[in-house]
């Protein structure tokens, strides 16, 4: 019984004396008696009723959920890949909203998979998913074909364009959650987005490119500069950032039929600091999005 159901037993109860008493002024002991039976077989009634009527049911709010929301299920979540060559590589996946586009987004020399924080959760807002990857030997993806294998392990190998491979690895497992290739997004940063633009080139039928600050030449990966990309393809730089400025200049000049677009400052993910760029960025995919 409840703090509830005592108070109203113990209010019962000092009432049923107040009434035995005036029983007994008036009536006499007799009286007084068929008062007490009277009033035992109502308080037996009131209790039998409670039993049956059994606890009382959990707000909805308390009760279990018999599926989980949307949001519990597009939480973040730690996967690991395997490469075609042998690496152990570890990502940070976030399932789409139905419909939306998958973006694989690959990190810059010596960075890792970190520096897309934000943009993943803005597209998460937009209810795209990501999968944004730890590069061979960069963050946790130190898992080498013949052991543990660091960052100046493979820049001292300089084979990076094997680094594609990893790419590749991460579109297969999206591709393995049921997206289709064509809602699948590549976007790289610095000599992630040399690697994508490799990638892309492998990987028929993606659904856009995102090159950020690309260079002609990155560590031995050299830049697609398809006149015709085959893939909708966005490229961006900064005029403060010379080298990757030039493969702007470039593309504009050949009318490649790329979108371009220009940043105020920064390299990489650091030209998210200009908003006005980063707004652009986020409208063109979320514009590729709705395609």
């Amino acid at each position: 019984m409840g703090p509830a159901g005592r108070r109203h037993r113990a209010y019962s109860l000092l009432g049923l004396k107040a009434h035995i008493a005036k029983g007994l002024a008036k009536f006499g002991i007799m009286g007084a008696m068929r008062i007490l039976a009277m009033s035992l077989v109502a308080l037996l009634g009131c209790s039998v009723a409670a039993a049956q009527a059994g606890p009382k049911p959990a707000a909805p709010a308390a009760q279990a959920r018999a599926k989980p929301s949307e949001a519990e299920a597009r939480k973040v979540r730690k996967v690991k890949l395997k490469t075609v060559d042998g690496w152990g590589l570890y990502a940070d996946y976030r399932p789409r909203a139905k419909g939306k586009p998958v973006a694989v987004l690959v990190h810059g020399y010596g960075a890792s998979r970190e520096e897309w924080s934000g943009l993943a959760s803005d597209l998460a807002r937009k209810g795209w998913g990501s999968l944004a990857l730890d590069l061979r030997g960069h963050g946790d993806s130190t898992e080498g074909p013949s052991g543990k294998a660091d960052f100046s392990f493979v820049d001292s190998r300089g084979d990076w364009s094997e680094a594609i491979k990893d790419i590749e690895s991460a579109v297969k497992l999206v591709s393995g959650e049921g997206v289709p290739r064509s809602r699948i997004c590549l976007v790289g940063a610095s000599i992630g987005a040399n690697l994508a633009a490799a990638a892309a080139s492998s990987l028929p039928g993606l659904g856009c490119v995102a090159l950020l600050s690309p260079g002609r030449d990155y560590r031995g990966v050299v830049l697609d500069e398809s006149p015709r990309p085959k893939t909708r393809t966005l490229v961006a730089a900064s005029p403060a950032d010379p080298y990757a400025y030039q493969t702007l200049v470039g593309f504009k000049a050949g009318r490649t039929g790329h979108v371009l677009l220009e940043a105020s400052k920064g390299h990489g993910v650091a030209m998210f600091q200009d908003v006005d760029f980063y707004k652009s960025l986020l409208a063109w995919l979320d514009g590729v999005g709705r395609k």
